[in-house]
């Protein structure tokens, strides 16, 4: 999703809490409690939203670049090594590394190379479909449905095990 949907998105939720202001007061406390029993606060929503709104007016959407945190273990354990003592230039991608894992560029329109591990693939490629363009490894980020996971082989685990979409 790109800034300028969250944009809109961010506006039709203050018009649907400015509809709600107009309620009757019954209505609105039925509303209310309806929504709070599905876990929406409408008041922590409605001053959210216009922070949320102003923060994102004035910065260009172009500046932003979608980055997601995905869990290390989606990584096989000789390319992680590999990132770790800095024996990955040659996989076609670039890696920046951090005291917890790193970050990955994904560029849509360059594929890692064919040296590159099958994890950093699947990865990219993952990222790719979904349009992100930096991808966060982190040992405590959640494990991704759809990617492979490793532990401390390389070999891989089931791919369904971890979180979906739906439940973030």
């Amino acid at each position: 999703m790109n800034i300028e949907k969250i944009a809109v998105l961010l506006g039709q939720l203050q018009t649907l809490i400015g509809v709600l202001d107009q309620l009757s007061p019954k209505v609105k406390t039925e509303v209310d409690g309806a929504l709070r029993a599905n876990g929406f606060d409408t008041s922590l929503i409605a001053k959210n939203v216009v922070k949320a709104k102003q923060s994102l007016q004035g910065i260009p959407p172009k500046a932003f670049e979608p980055l997601v945190v995905v869990n290390s273990g989606h990584i096989n354990r000789s390319a992680r090594e590999a990132m770790f003592d800095g024996r990955c230039d040659h996989w076609g991608v670039v890696i920046h590394l951090n005291d917890w894992g790193g970050f990955m560029l994904v560029d849509a329109l360059t594929a890692p190379s064919q040296g590159a591990p099958e994890s950093i693939k699947a990865v990219h490629q993952w990222a790719v479909d979904r349009g992100i363009q930096w991808v966060k490894f982190d040992c405590d980020a959640l494990v991704m449905d759809s990617l492979p996971r490793y532990d401390d082989s390389d070999v891989a685990l089931s791919v369904d095990s971890g979180v979906s979409a739906a439940d973030l």
